[in-house]
């Protein structure tokens, strides 16, 4: 399988990471901190594409339950299909209602 440098967020490829050509990651073994945070800026870049409001809800579920896998949980939430996201809604916050004065 033929291999390409990886772009992260818009920065110059490190020439130590790669993606298949299919799109999948391949990352070589590093030491564990830089692997995680190599992972971190990656799933970062994702749920920012997603929108604020997949990462309200991600903190909203950290919240709920701190005691849940929080990697694993940022690891679901970047696995969101986009396009399905989009097609639900799920990209963006409810219209917010409210009125000024004294309106019942």
């Amino acid at each position: 399988m033929q291999k390409r440098p990886a772009s992260i967020g818009g920065q110059p490829p490190d020439q130590s990471i790669f993606c298949d050509t299919d799109g999948t990651q391949n990352i070589p073994t590093r030491s564990g901190r830089q692997a995680r945070d190599l992972r971190l800026q990656i799933l970062a870049v994702r749920l920012h594409q997603l929108g604020p409001r997949v990462i309200f809800e991600l903190l909203l579920a950290q919240i709920n339950d701190p005691a849940g896998d929080f990697l694993e949980r940022i690891e679901r939430f970047a696995g969101i299909d986009s396009a399905a996201l989009r097609l639900a809604g799920g990209d963006r916050f409810a219209p917010r209602c409210f009125s000024i004065g004294d309106r019942p």
